[in-house]
């Protein structure tokens, strides 16, 4: 089962920071001994001078969906990781104890990067399915109002209702389940001879089913990168 947007972009920013705070903590223990060295202090600068433009380029990354700039920063991040090779990489290991740094540092950046494209995978999805389940509501509304069945009536309704709920200001598997039930509770109320509109019920329900969890993934990305943004 693969993990969700929230656990797997929440899991490798939380690795990413502390990476960081690690080389910031290390580079101040160490100081007495840069201090007496200056290669070490130039070695020093250039680690956290890629450090905090590969930080700088996965916030930009965050905070945009446009795809062609996502891959502008994707390329940025692939000449930070060949940056990285230049390194002298006995300093890492003897002064901040930390010699694999930049491989799990590059793997966690890529994840991040990984992780936004299925995010922006998932909001083209939203807006290209938004318009059937649109459009496909107004039909079985328009269809049904014409019985002119007060009963079926109220259930269009709560289809409607349970539509903009979830899709608009929920989002989450509570409301999701309130939506699905309202169009089997409308389904159970239609005439089985009427395969018209029986088919259109279950076409709907697949579409807002999948509509539903789409939002829910959407909700899990941006709540989370409100908290690391």
């Amino acid at each position: 089962m693969e993990l969700s947007f929230k656990a797997k972009l929440g899991l490798s920013y939380i690795v990413f920071l502390t990476a960081i705070i690690i080389i910031g903590v290390a580079g101040i223990l160490s100081i007495t001994a840069i201090e007496k060295n200056y290669d070490s202090t130039i070695e020093l600068y250039r680690n956290i001078s890629i450090e905090n433009k590969a930080k700088n380029y996965i916030n930009n990354l965050l905070n945009t969906t446009d795809k062609e700039e996502v891959k502008e920063l994707e390329n940025k991040i692939i000449e930070l990781k060949k940056e990285s090779e230049t390194l002298d990489n006995s300093f890492r290991k003897n002064t901040l104890n930390t010699p694999n740094f930049y491989d799990d540092f590059y793997k966690i950046c890529i994840n991040i990067i990984k992780t936004h494209k299925q995010y922006l995978n998932s909001i083209f999805l939203f807006k290209n399915n938004y318009p059937k389940e649109k459009e496909l509501r107004y039909q079985i509304s328009d269809d049904l109002y014409k019985l002119n069945n007060p009963e079926i009536n109220i259930k269009v309704g709560k289809i409607q209702y349970y539509s903009k709920e979830m899709l608009y200001q929920y989002k989450d598997e509570s409301h999701l389940n309130k939506w699905l039930d309202s169009i089997d509770n409308l389904k159970n109320k239609i005439n089985t001879d009427n395969t018209k509109i029986i088919t259109k019920l279950n076409e709907y329900y697949n579409t807002a089913k999948n509509m539903g969890f789409i939002s829910i993934e959407l909700k899990e990305y941006t709540k989370e990168k409100k908290k690391i943004s």
